[in-house]
């Protein structure tokens, strides 16, 4: 039997796979057990299913933080009423939110398979793009373990942005850009972005792999700059930690929360040595991946401030945001903010914390899509980005850097939509499909219990930061431990070790 066939029957085992899978995680999977099954943040968002009403809604009744969450639980809400379910039952709302999420899915599917015919990938290349965005954590395990989430919302809003994007359909693309701003924050920003910066504002003239403008970018002296940057960096941050110390009327509390952050260090000098090559990892990170992104989008707003297309657009984004931003401050209480940038800036703390951290977090969090996505990076150019969403790419780098891995998950689908264009020019056998769909499977974690005897229902910050708890725990780099990182470490070394031998001979 031929390559292709065995390969079309293989995609068809893994979507009936994983169909099987999500039915199963539905009936006999796990529940996380903090917040009597609905998790922390669940908790609100099921309150607002059992109770919602819009009288509430444009009552001040709700913080400018969640109000731009409820979204999914509306829609959770009126199929309840509809199907005249129990709004009072944990066990109905938990159910109705996998059932919803699933669905979200679905449509995910649809569309991936739609933009596969589209984009004239080839089956294999929409195997691989199909098990790079389906299995890992997210969806194979957190999807049934912790369902009250409007994750799973923005995932599906944030694919259909791409979608609509790389389809040229603009005005659906402003519909999701607003609706989307009820699910999750930064699918405004992001549906914005993607409607000024069309492909077509980005000139040919980006052929460079991201390797080869790295390399063209990259010195010695560059480097040294950069290292002597990160002592500088460390020493402001030691001193602004030792001030805050001082000044803290609380020193036992501020310790802590130092300990929360590096993970059981001594306090003798503040910070652990490792912090000036965290600060490194992550300077390189920014100038030669990050930089470069953002300067194609200053590059193309130079060229665009003729375009008069360009500033009806823009006028349209300036009215739709300024009626949410007052729809969000005038209909909400005041008491409690949205993080916004403050909030990114804390999270971004995070990423010193260890060397390499955001990275591996985003691996163990998205799965195995992040590595694949690396070792394709030298055949990868900014024209190939550019159809697909260069913005995206951009904010994509930038929420891998707060370590909130979960932050990331609107931007997350690009990544298999790069691997599926990229693996496209290449002739992928059935052998490499079937050990990267068995591979993708075991590192996403979804076979590891998360469940333990003895675990607490309402565990303190300080369990989330011990084992059993760690177990789930460890996917989002603001709650991990050094030894969870060093886990998350040796996994993704060990993925890499393991995916590179499958495209070497492809990229030779």
């Amino acid at each position: 039997m031929s390559d292709s066939k065995n390969i079309k029957m293989l995609f068809a085992g893994i979507i009936l796979f994983y169909i099987l899978w999500q039915i199963g995680q539905f009936f006999y999977g796990e529940r996380v057990l903090a917040g009597g099954g609905f998790g922390w943040d669940g908790v609100q968002y099921a309150t607002w299913v059992s109770q919602f009403s819009f009288r509430n809604y444009f009552q001040h009744q709700l913080s400018p933080y969640y109000i731009q969450r409820i979204l999914p639980s509306i829609i959770v809400h009126y199929i309840m009423v509809i199907l005249h379910l129990n709004l009072q039952s944990h066990s109905a709302i938990i159910n109705t939110f996998i059932v919803y999420n699933n669905v979200m899915l679905l449509f995910v599917m649809l569309g991936l398979f739609s933009l596969a015919y589209f984009l004239r990938w080839t089956p294999a290349a929409t195997l691989v793009a199909f098990v790079s965005l389906f299995f890992n954590f997210v969806l194979l395990k957190q999807l049934s373990y912790y369902s009250v989430l409007t994750d799973y919302t923005a995932l599906t809003i944030g694919f259909f942005q791409l979608y609509c994007y790389i389809k040229k359909r603009v005005l659906f693309l402003y519909l999701l850009s607003i609706v989307g701003a009820f699910a999750w924050p930064t699918l405004l920003l992001s549906g914005f972005l993607l409607i000024l910066f069309d492909a077509q504002c980005f000139k040919k003239d980006y052929a460079d792999s991201l390797i080869d403008f790295m390399k063209r970018n990259f010195s010695y002296k560059k480097c040294a700059a950069i290292f002597v940057l990160s002592v500088i960096f460390s020493v402001l941050f030691a001193a602004i930690c030792f001030f805050l110390y001082k000044m803290s009327p609380d020193h036992h509390k501020f310790l802590t929360l130092l300990n929360v952050l590096f993970s059981n260090i001594s306090y003798g000098s503040i910070l652990p040595w490792w912090v000036v090559v965290s600060i490194f990892v992550v300077l390189i990170y920014v100038f030669f991946l990050v930089l470069p992104a953002g300067m194609l989008l200053l590059r193309a707003l130079s060229g665009l401030k003729r375009d008069f297309i360009f500033w009806i657009k823009l006028g349209l984004c300036v009215v739709f945001y300024g009626a949410i931003h007052f729809i969000v401050s005038h209909y909400s209480l005041h008491t409690i903010a949205e993080p916004g940038l403050s909030g990114f800036l804390f999270r971004f703390v995070f990423a010193i914390a260890a060397p390499g951290k955001f990275l591996a977090t985003y691996f163990i969090y998205f799965g195995l899509g992040a590595v694949l996505l690396v070792f394709l990076l030298p055949r990868i150019s900014f024209q190939d980005i550019a159809p697909l969403g260069i913005p995206y790419f951009l904010l994509l780098l930038i929420f891998a850097l707060q370590v909130h891995s979960r932050f990331g998950t609107p931007y997350f689908p690009l990544i298999a939509l790069m691997i599926g264009t990229q693996l496209s020019k290449m002739k992928i056998s059935f052998q490499f499909c079937l050990r990267y769909v068995l591979l993708a499977f075991v590192f996403s974690c979804a076979w590891i219990p998360l469940t333990w005897p003895g675990q607490s229902l309402n565990p303190t910050m300080a369990e989330l930061h011990q084992w059993p708890w760690q177990v789930y725990f460890a996917t989002s780099g603001l709650w991990t431990t050094s030894f969870s990182y060093s886990i998350e470490l040796v996994l993704m070394i060990i993925a890499g070790f393991l995916v590179y031998p499958l495209l070497k001979n492809k990229m030779d």
